[in-house]
């Protein structure tokens, strides 16, 4: 989505665009997400201590039912269904974000930096024997009401940067959609993934 599907994404479609059926693959049965009232995963308050910006992210605190699109070559798609658990951690002041898929889960951490005006994170999503360990910022667009995380991956054509964009924003519900640039941001093109998130 390189976010956090961005690898997930460009990995099926390695698989997905040979198999005459992919547009049509199905999830298997998902795992239940511990979410409140469990207390030991309960979903916290944002800090009244912390920076008033801390409030950008937290449209996203709760647990979502995700209904995501992995766009392939030739108008080629496949989608499945995942959960997202969305929590206050550190007495209110990052985000913890843990996504539970059919095919990987994996965890993001966020918090808001004042020096940068950006919320710096982390994401991990172990892949066997490697691990996904990545480096995000995501900037706020007052404007455009929406929230934008990036990532840089270098690639066999340079150096690739991958941006989510939240969007349709609102208390139950909000989407995404992933672009990719091969030239620093000066040009987008569609992403591997979209997604719609609904509050449970």
């Amino acid at each position: 989505m390189t976010t956090i599907l961005g690898f997930i994404a460009f990995a099926l479609l390695a698989c997905s665009c040979s198999s005459p059926s992919a547009a049509s693959v199905r999830s298997p049965a998902l795992p239940p997400i511990i979410s409140t009232p469990n207390p030991d995963s309960p979903f916290g308050e944002r800090s009244s201590d912390g920076p008033e910006h801390l409030r950008q992210f937290a449209f996203v605190i709760g647990d979502w039912d995700v209904d995501v699109t992995v766009h392939g070559e030739n108008a080629q798609s496949m989608s499945y269904k995942a959960k997202w658990h969305n929590i206050w951690i550190v007495d209110g002041m990052a985000v913890f974000q843990e996504w539970r898929g059919p095919y990987v889960t994996g965890a993001e951490i966020r918090t808001y930096d004042p020096k940068s005006d950006s919320w710096p994170g982390y994401n991990y999503y172990p892949g066997g024997k490697d691990v996904n360990l990545y480096a995000t910022t995501s900037f706020w667009n007052e404007k455009k009401h929406e929230m934008v995380v990036t990532s840089r991956k270098m690639t066999a054509r340079g150096e690739r940067v991958t941006r989510e964009l939240y969007y349709d924003i609102t208390e139950n519900s909000f989407s995404i959609r992933s672009e990719i640039s091969h030239d620093d941001g000066k040009t987008w093109e569609r992403g591997p993934f979209s997604l719609t998130a609904v509050r449970l």
